[in-house]
């Protein structure tokens, strides 16, 4: 804001200008100029096309006929907001096989000063979802402070920060960790007695019958308990007499002891230890790999010092496992789809199609990663969230929709994964839609074939559905309010009627849906 103030009864219009100082690009005005003396007015400066940034001195001068020229100095400190070009790099959206503990990293711009990032479980980032996130980062790259869980998809994402403010999230990367398959083998020579008598090792076996090679294993538990745990040192020995020290003199005045033991852990064992949590064992059971399961092998626990009453073996047991990569789901089609103004639409297989090798149209999920801005997606009638999901049979089946808002944009689209409940997935992808006025009023004409009476309405029991005879066959669901399908029954070509049986559904209100190539 511009205040001016008479001086010694003077009244002549004066006239405000910016003689110099402006970055390139601003577009400046004046709300009023010129100006009455004791008038004010107010300065707008346009810096949406401003690339520059930095400390700017624009001088401001003001002039009346038959008066001195005055000029001011306004400072502006300018901030280039512009982070188009942030992009998220690794580890890249669709990868599969990610480790525990994967380098994230992105594509810096100079325009932004830190950068938060967020590691979660479901692209909601709801908080119970995020496993690990930091602010105020000012390199481009972290490494989580948490270990990413195997066969699980993860989303993450990042957001820049400079002095004007936080500005939005980048649209996440999905990624899969790795897809493990592992055998437990427990013992069964459990429990045994530590002496309190002296230093003995006792020794507890586990005998396996399985010959395979060894390429991962792990102590899935070693469970017990000792007067001074400190005093211990456990060991696992192979059928090749290869011995490997799990832990030796941990954690001071503790009695109890429940780990287990992986070279991928995140963490060195922490105390007191019986979190039930895998640990990195003292030394690496990499060098059972190569070796042959079978044989007899032997849990070692060792007594360094004869101090107190002893203790038990309670429970312990090996994994081996074998990471796969799994069969992956593809997209077949994805195609736009036509919409026209404040129209809806099904978003059907004809631009909407998944495939698996070993997997069914129903297994095969659509996890909703971001929602159309001009329209509504909606499944049985009901809209969808980010975080929601529906399966290729209800694409289908026809049960999928977008309805327009009616706004003036030509484009929409949403974004989704893919995921087959087995370790194979497609990583973030779009949808696109189009609005189009000459788009068909309808992918599904209604007709007159498939009115219907419903009698008896209400009931108690089975209701019979009186129909005009159809041309195919009709597809009759039974929802309820939510528009959830509860039953499904055909009523076949040239048929007439149909039974749906209600025995049993609490009193209520429900829906019928009845769908054929004529219409819904």
């Amino acid at each position: 804001d511009i205040q001016t103030a008479p001086i010694a009864g003077f009244d002549t219009l004066i006239t405000l200008e910016l003689v110099s100082g402006l970055p390139a690009n601003v577009q400046a005005a004046f709300a009023k100029n010129p100006l009455a003396p004791g008038e004010s007015t107010q300065l707008t400066l346009d810096m949406s096309e401003v690339t520059d940034d930095g400390l700017f001195e624009i001088v401001l001068r003001a002039t009346a006929p038959g008066a001195d020229t005055v000029e001011q100095t306004l400072w502006f400190n300018v901030v280039y907001n512009d982070f188009s070009a942030l992009a998220l790099d690794q580890p890249a959206n669709g990868a599969s096989g990610v480790e525990a503990l994967p380098l994230f990293t992105w594509h810096g711009v100079p325009n932004a000063e830190t950068y938060d990032i967020q590691i979660a479980s479901a692209p909601t980032f709801a908080p119970a979802t995020i496993l690990d996130e930091a602010f105020g980062l000012t390199d481009t790259s972290y490494l989580p402070g948490a270990a990413l869980l195997e066969n699980t998809l993860y989303y993450w994402r990042i957001r820049p920060a400079n002095e004007c403010g936080t500005s939005d999230w980048l649209e996440p990367f999905a990624i899969h960790t790795k897809t493990l398959s592992c055998t437990a083998f427990p013992s069964n020579d459990v429990p045994l007695n530590i002496p309190s008598i002296g230093t003995p090792t006792v020794v507890s076996k586990l005998t396996i019958l399985e010959d395979a090679v060894i390429n991962d294993m792990n102590v899935y538990r070693v469970r017990g308990n000792h007067d001074a745990v400190r005093h211990l040192e456990v060991s696992l020995t192979s059928p090749q007499d290869t011995t490997v020290v799990l832990f030796r003199k941990i954690c001071g005045n503790t009695s109890d002891f429940n780990l287990g033991f992986d070279d991928e852990a995140a963490f060195d064992i922490e105390c007191p230890p019986n979190s039930g949590l895998k640990y990195k064992p003292k030394e690496p059971l990499s060098a059972f790999i190569g070796q042959s399961t079978f044989g007899e092998w032997k849990l070692k626990v060792k007594v360094l010092d004869d101090f107190g009453n002893g203790g038990t073996i309670e429970e312990w047991g090996i994994e081996l496992c074998a990471d796969f990569e799994p069969k992956h789901p593809w997209l077949v089609v994805n195609d736009t789809l036509h919409v026209p103004p404040a129209g809806m639409r099904e978003v059907n297989s004809s631009t909407l199609l998944a495939e698996d090798e070993d997997n069914t149209a129903a297994e095969l999920t659509y996890v909703l990663v971001a929602l159309p801005q001009n329209g509504t997606l909606t499944l049985y009638g009901q809209p969808l969230a980010v975080g929601q999901t529906f399966t290729q049979k209800e694409v289908n089946d026809g049960f999928v929709r977008y309805q327009h808002s009616g706004a003036d944009n030509v484009y929409d689209r949403f974004a989704f994964t893919l995921t087959d409940g087995q370790g194979g997935f497609v990583g973030v992808t779009h949808y696109h839609i189009v609005v189009d006025p000459d788009a068909p009023v309808a992918t599904r004409q209604p007709d007159q074939a498939l009115d219907c009476t419903l009698a008896p309405n209400p009931t108690d029991g089975n209701v019979r559905i009186f129909g005009k005879r159809a041309l195919h066959d009709v597809q009759l669901w039974l929802l309820d309010l939510q528009g959830r399908p509860l039953y499904r029954t055909f009523m076949p070509v040239l048929s007439q009627n149909a039974t749906l049986p209600l025995e049993g559904l609490p009193a209520g209100l429900y829906l019928v849906r009845l769908q054929a190539a004529e219409g819904v």
